[in-house]
């Protein structure tokens, strides 16, 4: 009789234990907790990117098993992404991205940083019936989704990618106020004075196109219609931005032409727009002239 209480005993432990272990392992840390399907319609995903400014903070590796392999801290690169409303055509779409009736394309701006300083591109962003979403460098299934960060889960074939099966690209929502910089940041962006009923400017870099001897620059007003905007100047210079032209305020963009610039050379530019709110100023970062 003693030893069968004890064969049951010594059974009930066993079981505890083998379910304890199975709990456990559904709650590792690191582990994979998407399906390669998109969690949100396309008018959720249009509506969440759309006119706005992101920046791509990183990324994770995960194995066929949705282990967790590797990840990739971005965020000091600073590559900023605005996606804008506007339909794309044939000859807006880039040679690496395929048209097909079922996706929806719209063009919009990179500034991203490469082995030379930060560049300036055209980009076209796609958003599929299936909810497959191309933003440039991420793209995948939208898996989470927030009014200030987004996730896109990419699934991978493990034969090209040594094992690799899953990688989640992270997105977050670019402000000035945070400091997380637009292009080559040396200080952050500031702001001052003003009247209490209205905002600050928040100002930030939108894109630039260069010639050998001049490069014309846009930045964009996030919260014009809370800071009025009214003036504007861009300052620029080789080793610091000093020297100052009268910029254009037209809606919320603002824009300087830059001329009398050397060939081949990186400049430091940031730029100020004053309002009903203030005096708000971008960070600075470096733009090249052509060859």
């Amino acid at each position: 009789m003693k030893q069968i209480k004890f064969l049951a005993m010594l059974f009930m432990l066993l079981t505890m234990s083998i379910s304890f272990s199975a709990c456990g392992s559904d709650d590792d840390d690191g582990d994979l907790p998407y399906n390669a399907t998109s969690y949100y319609d396309n008018s959720q995903i249009y509506r969440t990117l759309v006119d706005k400014t992101w920046q791509y903070i990183g990324c994770d590796w995960y194995d066929s098993d949705k282990k967790l392999v590797s990840h990739e801290d971005q965020t000091e690169k600073e590559d900023l992404y605005y996606f804008s409303s506007t339909e794309a055509f044939s000859s807006d779409v880039t040679s690496d991205n395929y048209m097909d009736t079922s996706d929806y394309y719209f063009v919009g701006k990179a500034h991203y940083s490469n082995a030379s300083g930060y560049s300036s591109t055209k980009l076209t962003w796609t958003i599929n019936l299936a909810g497959y979403t191309t933003l440039y460098y991420a793209e995948g299934y939208v898996v989470e989704m927030t009014s200030n960060e987004i996730k896109l889960l990419e699934p991978l074939n493990p034969n090209y990618y040594s094992g690799k099966a899953y990688v989640l690209y992270h997105l977050k929502l670019y402000s000035n106020s945070d400091n997380t910089g637009s292009g080559s940041s040396s200080g952050s962006g500031g702001n001052s004075g003003g009247s209490s009923s209205y905002e600050v400017p928040e100002i930030g870099f939108e894109d630039y196109t260069p010639s050998t001897t001049s490069m014309t620059v846009n930045f964009r007003i996030y919260n014009q219609d809370e800071a009025k905007v009214t003036s504007a100047k861009v300052y620029y210079g080789t080793s610091s931005p000093t020297t100052a032209v009268t910029a254009t305020v037209a809606g919320s963009m603002i824009t300087a032409k830059l001329t009398g610039l050397k060939k081949g050379t990186y400049y430091k530019i940031k730029c100020t727009g004053t309002g009903k709110g203030g005096t708000g100023t971008s960070d600075t970062f470096s733009l090249s002239t052509l060859n």
